[in-house]
């Protein structure tokens, strides 16, 4: 019998390799790769699990191109005509289809958002942060109609017009050395969010190099306002007394990592022994409050503690998110 708390490893069909609880044999768990449910065997060494047919994602076995055929969006003629276009001039399949008025934007984004492992945003409800800008060049960005709107420990989240291209997430994966994670956006929306944002990095940079040269040929010293004398009876105020420093957070360590996917997948813990446990560890409970409030969940800025961050994400998605952004 496996001693609590010992860990296996299983793999998916799809290569992914994720540690669960010994005894959890036969309980199911979802890929964090591709979406896929595996189940531990019982008992002995993991072995590679079974991916049900209905759940990978279709991009890694079928184009883009070929799925809107089958879903009767365009035709056959229609795609060959976009190849032909992308062939000579380059550019993106979906963007090109669009273009010739063979694919309808609405209907793309419908087809996209039904699609296993494929969850969608609204960019216009999202507050895009302009670090994240400098993650992601410029040229591939337009190019490829993609978008940084979150990062948390290894794990970047991207905003894309098509989800499932695979390619353009592999580019960003060897880019920025990160794990991507895409979400479904309209597709006008990110094309002008993408624009900008970009827009403002650029306007915001030339600000700084203006600022430079400025400093380069001296200060300019503006002139002195008349001196005001203070008032007589006027006291002398006090400098601002500055609030106590509390206790740095715990750094949120493998083992810590490890212990709260434990805890999030037990079914014997409660949520609100997880709640009180993640409240006691600040670099979790920061961990959890990020990411409910990302805006991910439509909830952005309403989360205020760890019991409603557990409820916003759920305890596998807290699980899962864990694995993506620290293992």
């Amino acid at each position: 019998m496996a001693d609590a708390g010992e860990r296996i490893v299983i793999t998916c069909a799809c290569g992914q390799k994720m540690k669960v609880p010994a005894e959890a044999a036969g309980k199911k768990f979802k890929c964090v790769k591709c979406g896929a449910v595996v189940t531990p065997p019982g008992g002995g060494a993991a072995a590679p699990a079974t991916a049900p047919a209905a759940e990978p994602r279709p991009a890694s076995r079928e184009r883009v191109g070929q799925l809107l055929i089958k879903e009767g969006l365009i035709t056959p003629q229609q795609l060959s005509e976009a190849l032909d276009v992308q062939q000579r001039s380059g550019g993106k399949i979906i963007e090109i289809l669009i273009r010739l008025e063979h694919l309808d934007k609405q209907a793309l984004h419908g087809f996209l958002s039904k699609q296993p492992g494929v969850a969608a945003i609204n960019l216009s409800r999202y507050t895009l942060e302009g670090d994240l800008v400098n993650l992601i060049p410029k040229e591939l960005a337009l190019r490829e109609m993609v978008l940084p709107i979150d990062r948390l420990g290894k794990l970047l989240t991207v905003a894309m017009a098509c989800p499932l291209d695979a390619d353009t997430i592999a580019e960003l994966q060897r880019i920025t050395g990160l794990k991507v994670k895409a979400m479904l956006c309209k597709f006008d929306d990110i094309q002008e969010a993408v624009a900008k944002l970009y827009r403002e990095r650029d306007a915001s940079a030339s600000h700084a190099f203006d600022h430079i040269l400025a400093r380069a040929h001296g200060p300019v010293t503006p002139a002195a306002p008349p001196a005001v004398a203070p008032a007589a009876s006027a006291p002398t105020p006090s400098p601002p007394t500055a609030p106590p420093r509390s206790a740095p957070a715990r750094p949120l360590t493998p083992e810590l990592v490890e212990k709260f996917i434990a805890m999030a997948e037990d079914a014997s813990v409660s949520t609100k022994d997880f709640a009180r446990a993640a409240t006691e560890e600040s670099a979790l409970a920061e961990v959890l409050l990020h990411a409910a409030n990302s805006g991910l969940y439509g909830a952005a800025g309403k989360v205020r503690s760890p019991g409603m961050a557990i409820a916003v994400l759920g305890r596998d998605g807290i699980a899962d998110l864990l694995r993506m952004a620290f293992q």
